[in-house]
């Protein structure tokens, strides 16, 4: 309203228009930066697997979005061959030089490597600069690491050594304070099939579910109180560990051969499985537990696929490799065909 003179006296009002009221949609680049640090966070556990591809993207829109993503980068990092690893490494060597590591980039706590997977082959350059700087980036994410999956990072694929077992590619001093979930395939550094149980305690102390070859079954799980889920993967249909190494594991799961098998004598594989059937049935739950079986092909152990897309299930809260539900597919020696599986229950 707006007095706008006098008529015969009186004062004549008008009315003002009103302007109408808008919204106007407000900007992401708006919000409290609090909001966009979770926003950020979420981003790299909705796709475990292309984690920092996607925050790599969301640092080239503007300078805001680059300081407060950066923080993620490495949050979760899935490294499925040695070109991506060696890039990495890159990156995280100038990261821990400029004092960023922990502070302006929050340290890695899911972590997947992997080699290339090509049997009886020479390593390329790449690969064995992978192999030999890759205890970096392990020994630099240990004590924050929750999950951790290394694929086919062996020295030699040639030689086996029976008394011991493969593990991780990691200095024996190094400790895993917060580990929950470990896949250890074709490693090529060891550990004694009776390793010190303290140690080893000592070096693992939340360790909840493993994934390792068979040949360890009897080392690593009996010396771990604590450890819930267990999964052997047993090439050779070896004897079955003693249960009163594993009496204490919540399930129980064993990847063995086809009987089929060109490398095992029939006596040899009918033992062997009788062993784990018995096995299964007297430790853990027996709903949880299986023996899977590939149809049709030899197992050489499960395809890099399908074990990061376990590791990046088990990321984001899922049972990943651990349940019978995901029985993997077994990649033939020499064709190269994949071979589906199938699983006994106890």
């Amino acid at each position: 309203m707006r007095l706008i003179g006098a008529c015969g006296g009186a004062f004549v009002l008008h009315s003002t228009p009103k302007r109408p009221f808008t919204t106007h949609p407000m900007s992401i680049q708006r919000c409290p930066v609090e909001v966009l640090d979770k926003i950020f966070e979420s981003t790299a556990y909705s796709n475990p697997r292309n984690a920092q591809a996607t925050l790599y993207s969301l640092m080239l829109t503007c300078l805001h979005f680059r300081v407060i993503a950066k923080r993620h980068f490495i949050r979760v990092a899935c490294l499925p061959n040695a070109r991506k690893i060696n890039l990495f490494l890159d990156w995280l060597r100038r990261v821990i030089e400029s004092g960023d590591y922990g502070k302006a980039v929050l340290p890695i706590q899911h972590l997947a490597v992997a080699g290339e997977g090509r049997y009886y082959l020479r390593r390329n350059d790449a690969e064995a600069k992978a192999k030999e700087d890759l205890h970096l980036i392990i020994t630099t994410a240990a004590p924050s690491l929750l999950t951790l999956t290394i694929l086919d990072m062996d020295n030699d694929r040639h030689n086996t050594y029976p008394e011991r077992c493969y593990v991780t590619p990691v200095p024996d001093d190094t400790t895993f304070p917060k580990l929950r979930d470990l896949i250890a395939l074709k490693q090529g550094v060891t550990l004694k099939r009776k390793p010190d149980k303290r140690t080893c305690q000592l070096r693992y102390p939340s360790l909840r579910r493993l994934y390792i070859p068979g040949l360890g079954g009897g080392a690593l799980p009996s010396a771990l109180p604590y450890l819930n889920d267990l999964r052997l993967l047993d090439e050779k249909c070896i004897d079955p560990p003693p249960r009163e190494e594993l009496g204490h594991v919540r399930s129980l799961i064993i990847d063995i051969p086809n009987e089929f098998d060109q490398y095992l004598r029939y006596d040899q594989y009918d033992i062997a499985f009788s062993g784990y059937e018995t096995l299964i049935k007297e430790v853990g739950n027996r709903g949880r537990n299986g023996v899977v079986v590939p149809i049709g092909g030899s197992l050489l152990y499960p395809e890099h696929d399908l074990i990061l897309s376990a590791w990046a299930d088990a990321v984001v809260g899922g049972e990943g490799c651990w349940t019978t539900a995901w029985a993997p597919t077994i990649t033939r020696l020499y064709h190269y065909r994949g071979e589906k599986s199938v699983c006994i229950s106890a």
